[in-house]
């Protein structure tokens, strides 16, 4: 940060890197994931915490959505480049 600036500049990188945790942050886990994943609900997740809710699911078999609640399927794509941002 610059003299004089009374600490402005860090204040907006800190509100910047917040948002960008928020961004990126598991609804699983609401932390960035370490391995990241995004799921037919096209949300990122950390992988361990989605394969975890993935294999038990409800006991009516139908997996949702930890962001909307909406039915989605168990595939799961790798998101390199979100986790190369993070």
């Amino acid at each position: 940060a610059k003299r004089g600036d009374g600490g402005g500049a860090a204040k907006r990188q800190k509100a910047e890197w917040n948002a960008i945790a928020d961004e990126y942050a598991c609804p699983i886990t609401l932390e960035l994931p370490l391995d990241t994943v995004i799921a037919e609900d096209g949300r990122i997740y950390d992988r361990s915490a989605i394969e975890e809710l993935i294999e038990t699911r409800d006991g009516d078999g139908e997996l949702r959505s930890p962001h909307t609640n909406e039915p989605m399927g168990p595939k799961l794509v790798p998101a390199l480049q979100v986790r190369n941002t993070i």
